[in-house]
């Protein structure tokens, strides 16, 4: 019915949780209509790009009237939203938000359409400086959708030794690392968001209480404070891992969402 091997599915039981709960006497798997929508849903979250363990999760959740529509192609997506945006549907595009992270996950949805359409905001206002309120509508919404993303589901539970993710001083674009923390709980690492424009004692004060495994430095603008900031980290000890566009090459800094992922991850 689903052309996937059978080694394939128990593998997905195996490192998922995926299994039907369902046996006959003999321990023989029994698959209900709703365990195998189960794994279409999951079928089809993989084909569009969403890691396994991700899909796994997602297909779960029972898809709602929006889910039901054919998703659209992402170039589409980004034009309807910013769409709503001008014309000031808010709802409307708060409800986009919401069903294209329920269909691509959050990662792909950030890549493939929020980063893409603030970019194109970014462009407009090099040329008009017309869309600044737009920019920040979409930023603000964005924002929202993550936090209902991620707040209602089992994304990952408090640990020790968290990912800390921290605004440097003056920085107040925090979007990026609230992306960050909602794809690191789905991977399974805890991950603790600072508000942003923290005083530096402020943020060093918490990283002594969260004992973390990483600190994220997250900059967009460079500003002399944050290198103060980066250095008193380093000499207590603590792990402190530079981020984004305002940091000079010099420190390495990770600038792209999958790397960020990968290196914090692995700590």
């Amino acid at each position: 019915m689903l052309g996937v091997p059978a080694v394939t599915i128990r593998s997905w039981e195996a490192r998922y949780d995926i299994a039907p709960p369902t046996r006959s006497p003999g321990r023989h798997r029994r698959y209900s209509s709703e365990d195998i929508a189960r794994l279409r849903r999951m079928q089809r979250l993989i084909a569009a790009g969403t890691p396994a363990a991700d899909a796994a999760r997602l297909s779960a959740i029972e898809p709602d009237q929006s889910d039901a529509q054919p998703e659209l192609p992402a170039a589409e997506q980004v034009a309807a939203l910013l769409a709503d945006l001008e014309s000031f549907r808010i709802d409307e595009a708060g409800a986009k938000l919401d069903g294209c992270l329920r269909q691509r996950g959050l990662q792909p949805a950030w890549e493939d359409v929020v980063a893409p359409a603030l970019r194109r905001l970014q462009d407009r206002f090099q040329d008009t400086a017309d869309c600044i309120d737009l920019e920040t509508l979409l930023a603000d919404e964005a924002a929202r959708a993550v936090d209902r993303y991620a707040g209602g589901r089992r994304l990952g539970e408090a640990a020790d030794s968290p990912v800390l993710l921290a605004c440097c001083p003056g920085e107040r674009h925090w979007l990026p690392l609230k992306v960050l923390q909602g794809v690191l709980l789905e991977r399974g690492t805890p991950a603790v968001l600072l508000a942003p424009d923290l005083p530096p004692d402020a943020v060093l004060r918490a990283a002594r209480r969260a004992s973390p495994r990483a600190i994220v430095l997250w900059s967009l603008t460079p500003r002399p404070a944050q290198a103060i900031l980066r250095r008193r980290l380093i000499a207590r000890g603590e792990q402190t891992v530079a981020a984004g566009l305002g940091w000079s090459p010099k420190v390495d800094p990770l600038t792209h969402l999958d790397d960020a992922v990968h290196l914090l991850s692995r700590l």
